[in-house]
């Protein structure tokens, strides 16, 4: 099997997860990286550019389920919002770069920059892999149509290893 097709090929049923946000499913990040270790021998993930912005507060509700909804949140000034990241690997002999944004879906989640950098970079991650082949099941709501699949199954498979 090729690295290219051993990137694709989906995670075990194990590791996908329910967003408890209802946001799909998702794989825990450090996967992620285990996968590229294993097929890839290596990888560079780097920042490109810190996105800032201003995020809106919200009124407080008396009727809230938690305390931050009742209480309400302030408005944020220049926070860290999202990330541009790029992953550079090297597949089937073939230097490849993907570059793509990470999002900090809920600014107000966190209390610090770092924190919000931490969301925005596991997000940009994912998202590179997905670029590259890794992960890119996850983001089909119906699995018939991820194509690869049948592609895979053509491809012999590689001995198990561990994690994966």
């Amino acid at each position: 099997m090729s690295q290219l097709a051993d990137l694709a090929r989906p995670f075990p049923n194990h590791l996908i997860k329910d967003n408890p946000s209802g946001g799909g499913s998702y794989v825990p990040h450090p996967a992620y990286t285990q996968r590229l270790l294993l097929v890839c021998k290596g990888y560079s993930f780097e920042v490109v550019q810190v996105i800032r912005g201003d995020v809106a507060g919200k009124p407080g509700n008396p009727n809230g389920s938690s305390e931050r909804a009742r209480q309400g949140t302030p408005d944020l000034t220049n926070v860290v919002v999202g990330v541009m990241m790029r992953l550079t690997l090297e597949v089937d002999g073939k230097r490849c770069v993907y570059e793509n944004v990470g999002d900090c879906e809920q600014p107000h989640n966190w209390d610090t920059d770092g924190k919000r950098l931490k969301d925005a970079v596991s997000d940009a991650k994912k998202r590179c892999c997905a670029d590259a082949g890794l992960g890119l099941h996850l983001h089909f709501h119906a699995q018939q149509d991820y194509v690869l699949r049948a592609r895979l199954k053509d491809s012999p498979p590689r001995p198990s290893r561990a994690g994966d």
